[in-house]
């Protein structure tokens, strides 16, 4: 010890500077020998040691010198100056990557997992200065690293949620650039393992996140659509085609995505309409984006086995829904009617997409009543085409349809207003023939059809309108055996019939000469 205490003196004294690399070895010899002493349980020997590493020289704003200081901090257990120290280090003059590869494995050594964090992500930017195939599978390897010690840090007690998740998103987003680039250049075949590591860890985690990160919905999405960017490198990059799980992972992640940001985006209060409005249509575009990339992989029969394309069919008809409350918000009628004109010529699992988009349309004050009418009338076909509707949704849909119809009261809409109601009377009479159905036609329904019926009936035989008075009293005539005190109700109403059709004739017939 004394005698490298005269070097160190003679060289302190000296005009001679060591250069970075003779300093840093120097250094590390001096801290070995203290850590030899301080395993023994030397400690005056072992202070001695770590003392003398202070009469090295070497400038204060060299990156040795802040490789000194982060070695002091570590030994002295304070991470948050070493963690400093490894920053200036980087940003100094002289700095040497190899500092920094000292600095991971002295991280590593001392369980200081943010510290060696910082110092993987210097190593990780130093890395993005250079390209070469080698470089960028250094840095992918380097990336998984990374990502690895912050879902250890994630899971720590009492871990800074709020600092990590963005950090950890941040990283993911890092790696796709890193395979994007690859693929960019035909090499991503070379770290297909690495990206079917990524993308499935990144899924996982957007999955956690959902029931584990508070008010992060945003950064859940976020990790949604990383991973399926992750997929469709990763289903680019394999020689033989992908495996069904990835093109259902693909799915999967799109429609996760959007359904995060709409449900996000109703919690939202915005004083700022304009802003409010760039959000909508932003989403506005995720929906229709997923929609297409969905569909193209349901036009792509051989990607997914009939399940899967079942349950895919579903996610595209909750989109129509999305698209349409989004529509909706944005006061755009034009794009609402677009839904329901696309869900005119789709599949049978329409539906109940169309009673969803109806209920959502209903109650918008500012929807036009064509818009309105058009998914109204739309479910009753589907329903009737397919047999697939509730009698007392059916019930229900048909009433508001007349009843816009009848508002409208133009000889073309009242024609097709008792087209809807003898279909109806239609439905009350098969279903008094079934005598297993456990579905009724519900009586305040059967009520509105027979008062309309007859209502509409008078006002036809006041107007002279004799052909459509006839269906309307029939109508209602037929509707009375199916409500309460039907008969006498039939009976008065064939009474009042006669009665105003007697008049109706009298006051039609020429005056006696």
């Amino acid at each position: 010890m004394q005698e490298a205490e005269n070097a160190l003196t003679c060289l302190s004294s000296s005009d001679y500077e060591l250069s970075k690399i003779s300093t840093t070895a120097c250094l590390t010899l001096l801290w070995q020998f203290g850590d030899r002493q301080y395993h023994a349980k030397r400690w005056l020997e072992a202070a001695d040691w770590f003392l003398i590493g202070g009469l090295v020289p070497h400038p204060a704003n060299e990156a040795a010198t802040y490789y000194v200081a982060l070695l002091i901090a570590v030994r002295q257990g304070l991470e948050d100056e070493a963690i400093r120290a490894a920053e200036d280090m980087v940003n100094a003059s002289n700095f040497n990557r190899k500092m920094l590869l000292l600095a991971t494995s002295l991280a590593n050594e001392s369980g200081m997992k943010t510290l060696l964090l910082s110092v993987l992500e210097a190593l990780l930017k130093s890395l993005q200065t250079r390209e070469s195939l080698e470089v960028d599978l250094e840095a992918i390897t380097l990336v998984r690293c990374i990502i690895r010690l912050v879902l250890k840090l994630l899971v720590e007690p009492a871990s800074n949620m709020a600092v990590l998740v963005p950090v950890l998103i941040g990283h993911f987003s890092t790696a796709k650039s890193l395979v994007e680039a690859m693929g960019a250049k035909k090499n991503a075949a070379l770290v297909a393992k690495d990206i079917s590591w990524l993308w499935r860890t990144a899924y996982n985690c957007a999955v956690q996140g959902c029931s584990q990160w508070e008010n992060s919905e945003e950064k859940v999405c976020d990790l949604f659509d990383i991973a399926r960017q992750l997929l469709e490198v990763y289903s680019d990059s394999v020689l033989a085609d992908a495996d069904q799980e990835v093109y259902t992972h693909i799915i999967y992640a799109s429609f996760a995505a959007v359904a995060g940001r709409v449900f996000a985006i109703r919690h939202v209060v915005s004083n700022d309409v304009t802003e409010q409005a760039t959000r909508l249509r932003t989403i506005y575009g995720d929906i229709t984006s997923c929609k297409k990339r969905i569909q193209g992989v349901i036009d792509n029969e051989k990607l997914l086995d009939n399940k899967d394309l079942i349950q895919t069919a579903s996610f595209v008809h909750v989109l129509r829904v999305f698209e349409t409350e989004i529509a909706c918000q944005l006061k755009d009628w034009t794009r609402a009617l677009d839904v329901v004109q696309e869900l005119i010529r789709s599949d049978a699992l329409a539906v109940n997409t169309f009673e969803a988009i109806a209920d959502i349309l209903w109650v918008e004050k500012d929807c036009p009543t064509e818009v309105l009418f058009t998914a109204l009338e739309a479910i009753l076909h589907a329903s009737l085409d397919r047999a697939t509707l509730s009698v007392e949704k059916f019930s229900r849909w048909m009433r508001a349809i007349c009843t816009i119809l009848l508002s409208r009261n133009s000889a073309a809409d009242r024609a097709k207003a008792i087209r809807y109601v003898e279909q109806a009377v239609n439905v009350l009479e098969d279903q008094s023939t079934e005598t297993d159905s456990e579905e009724t036609y519900p009586l305040d329904e059967r009520q509105w059809l027979l008062g309309t019926s007859y209502n509409t009936g008078v006002e036809c035989l006041h107007a002279s309108l004799l052909d459509e008075a006839k269906r309307w009293f029939e109508a209602s005539t037929t509707v009375c055996r199916f409500v309460p005190d039907g008969e006498n109700r039939a009976e008065k109403i064939s009474e009042t019939y006669a009665q105003l059709l007697a008049r109706y004739s009298s006051s039609m017939a020429p005056p006696n000469s």
